[in-house]
């Protein structure tokens, strides 16, 4: 049944074409402004690297960022929340489905679509023009890929269904989206920035989504490290999803009482 829900997802998107053209072009207008932002940094710092890192493995960096923006930066919250807002939670959780199941089949939907529409031909260009590299370490990268997109979903989660306690999400979701770029190394790599920055983004689950995968799709985490932050990554699946599932349990009770 949920496959089903997932495939439904993937074709209604064919439907908004002008967002899909418009999405396109944003993310190649990004990758064009940071190859650009990158190549002059390398080229005014007089070196081949900076912190160990190739202008190649940086552009690499950058271009997969991009890709996994584009799932990242969900609007599952404002679903939720017009569900909420409107009712169709009620139709929702009667049906003979689990709606935190219903949620992350229509986000495979959609991030499957999105992933075809605009992740492969940033990855051509990145690959053909730009010099992008293939990654060290490709299972560990998949794995730990997956694991930051669950992590992800989790925090979306959590962000929508606070819906059931508040009128508008809206300012939560912008300080989620400001807080993960600045401190999970979305944008700039983690490494490049202070010592004292880096402990506090460390202990936020935001880098587990960023620069956990990205790091080891480049190399610059290896060898008995990838284990440890993987670990971290599998942390943050447990912690989030038995908070989004204690949080759901709470939000089902907020829907009998209101509803009677």
């Amino acid at each position: 049944m949920y496959h089903k829900i997932v495939f439904t997802k993937f074709k209604e998107n064919f439907v908004y074409r002008a967002d899909v053209i418009g999405g396109i072009i944003n993310s190649f207008i990004e990758l064009a402004a940071l190859w650009f932002i990158w190549n002059a940094i390398y080229a005014s710092s007089g070196a081949t690297t900076i912190k160990g890192i190739t202008l190649p493995a940086m552009i690499t960096y950058i271009s997969i960022s991009i890709v996994i923006r584009i799932y990242s930066h969900s609007y599952s919250e404002y679903m939720i929340h017009d569900e909420v807002k409107h009712g169709g939670i009620v139709v929702a959780i009667t049906k003979p489905i689990n709606y935190v199941f219903f949620v992350l089949s229509r986000e495979l939907g959609i991030t499957f679509f999105r992933f075809m529409a605009r992740g492969i031909p940033i990855l051509l260009v990145a690959f053909i023009l730009l010099g992008m590299t293939l990654p060290v370490s490709p299972l560990f990268f998949f794995i730990s890929f997956i694991l930051g997109f669950f992590i992800n979903f989790f925090i979306v989660l959590l962000v929508g269904l606070w819906s059931f306690w508040a009128g508008n999400i809206w300012g939560l979701r912008l300080s989620k989206n400001v807080i993960s770029d600045i401190s999970s190394g979305a944008i700039f790599p983690l490494f490049l920035f202070p010592q004292w920055f880096q402990q506090i983004a460390y202990l936020l689950p935001f880098q587990a989504i960023y620069n956990i995968p990205l790091s080891i799709y480049i190399g610059y985490i290896s060898g008995f490290e990838i284990y440890t932050s993987l670990f971290i990554q599998v942390f943050w699946f447990i912690f989030l999803g038995l908070i989004a599932l204690i949080v759901w349990k709470f939000a089902q009770k907020r829907i009998f009482v209101q509803g009677g």
